[in-house]
């Protein structure tokens, strides 16, 4: 399939250059026993399964680096929807994580004129006059905008945030391509949820491509978590804020990207850790408003310049996740059901939230098997039990199947919300590990939980005995 068409505006042209596919050849049957399945269980392998393998790794590394390719080549929303698949890249083969990793550093060059225009059509004078000072180069830049150093007429320092010229217009004409190719894509290889995927994608797009709303969560975000005094949200200009410039105070700090400037630092690596964890507990288990995008590089760590206190700083709030109360309440009690054992509760939990597993789903959260993964023998062929798929009897084979089909259906049927809240999950886990802290963060996370769940008992004489 070949798509060629060319299109510009406002003096950028952009060329829609090609779109292929090609379908390699597959072994007839996949030895796994679902079409195209990703391992649950790290299993010896027969030479067979090996060979199909490496003929599976090679046939996905070509699609993912092509998928990539193509959005490099068209630019603009097409790079913000590669990195939003990089973002759901766990429910995709692990070759795409790879492939679709130069897309979240990619930026545009800006034509000359364009932040002039973009200032007076949207907040109806030059940046000049606007603000007492505005530094024409970027400190900082990303797919759909870059961010600028100014002061106000007050003296205030900001940072202020300016999309590409026209990326929100071309998101709908781009959102229509992209579903028409992968609808197509879908067809030709089988098996990769790309349709599951996109839904999340372009609604997650869609709301960061509106800084109006991004001001307003930032807002949201400070007010509901004011209790926490060691985080630091930046104020909103809003009478320099547009829906594609967004004006807020400047904050300084090291990003928990740099591990080892902040070791170097002095800072107190698992305080840090602690704190993170705590403000994105408190946005899961009590706001409902959730920050779905904490990477590293949106959290940055610096001391209080009055208390001396180490301080979080969570900066760009564009893409958030609200959780109804019913569905928030019932998210707390899940997660303290299955610290306590309660598995009546978990089921009963875990239906509200929409899942058909809710024993496989928190076998995924806690990273340790859970009541019917346990009884399947989920985790239990490594080390001295562990054994070939060759080597198997029948009833393990079912069962190890029935393992594979249930975490199948867990992740391509996550809800929407349950899967930002799964992605949050993850990158803190992430930071987590990038310290190399040893910090029980199911506990922590317990202890916020229980505070807003449904259930009445009371939940910390069992956390003791129940979590190491």
């Amino acid at each position: 399939a070949v798509v060629s068409t060319q299109s510009g505006h406002y003096g950028r042209v952009y060329k829609y250059s090609y779109w292929g596919v090609v379908k390699p050849e597959q072994p007839d049957e996949n030895p796994f026993g679902k079409p195209n399945g990703k391992n649950v269980e790290e299993v010896e392998l027969t030479p067979e399964q090996q060979k199909y393998k490496e003929i599976q790794h090679k046939f996905w590394e070509f699609a993912a680096n092509r998928i990539a390719n193509v959005m490099l080549v068209n630019g603009g929303s097409y790079i913000k929807i590669g990195q939003g698949m990089a973002t759901y890249s766990s429910m995709l083969p692990q070759e795409f994580a790879a492939a679709l990793k130069p897309l979240l550093s990619n930026i545009f060059e800006r034509q000359s004129g364009e932040i002039e225009h973009m200032f007076v059509e949207d907040l109806g004078a030059q940046p000049e006059k606007l603000y007492a000072n505005f530094k024409r180069d970027p400190i900082a830049g990303a797919s759909i905008a870059q961010v600028f150093l100014g002061q106000t007429h007050c003296g205030k320092k900001v940072a202020i945030k300016v999309q590409y010229f026209d990326i929100a217009k071309r998101f709908k004409m781009d959102k229509g391509t992209c579903l028409f190719l992968l609808r197509v894509l879908d067809w030709f290889i089988p098996g990769i949820p790309f349709l599951n995927v996109m839904p999340h994608v372009f609604d997650s797009l869609k709301k960061e491509l509106d800084f109006v709303t991004e001001g307003r969560n930032s807002d949201s975000c400070k007010n509901e978590l004011k209790d926490l005094d060691f985080m630091y949200v930046p104020a909103v200009h809003w009478k320099l804020t547009s829906k594609r410039i967004l004006t807020m105070d400047f904050a300084e700090g090291i990003s928990l990207t740099d591990a080892e400037k902040i070791k170097a630092a002095g800072f107190d690596t698992k305080e840090i850790m602690t704190k993170v964890i705590r403000i994105f507990s408190e946005q899961i288990f009590r706001t409902g408003n959730i920050h779905s995008d904490p990477h590293p590089g949106n959290l940055m760590v610096r001391k209080n310049h009055r208390t001396g206190k180490t301080e979080i700083v969570v900066i760009d709030h564009g893409l958030y996740e609200h959780l109804p109360t019913e569905y928030r309440q019932a998210f707390a009690s899940f997660w303290h059901s299955v610290i306590i054992d309660d598995h009546d509760e978990v089921q009963s939990s875990g239906k509200i939230l929409g899942l058909n597993f809710p024993d496989m789903m928190a076998t995924l959260l806690f990273f340790q098997p859970y009541g019917k993964m346990k009884e399947l023998g989920f985790g239990g062929m490594h080390g001295e039990r562990r054994k070939k798929v060759i080597d198997m009897n029948d009833e393990e084979k079912e069962q190890m199947e029935l393992i594979r089909h249930m975490a199948h259906d867990t992740l391509d049927t996550l809800p929407k919300e349950l899967a930002l809240v799964f992605r949050n999950l993850r990158l803190i886990q992430g930071i987590n590990l990038s310290f190399g802290v040893p910090i029980n963060r199911v506990r922590l996370m317990a202890e916020v939980a229980v505070k807003n769940s449904k259930k009445d008992e009371d939940f910390f004489t069992n956390l003791q005995s129940r979590v190491s």
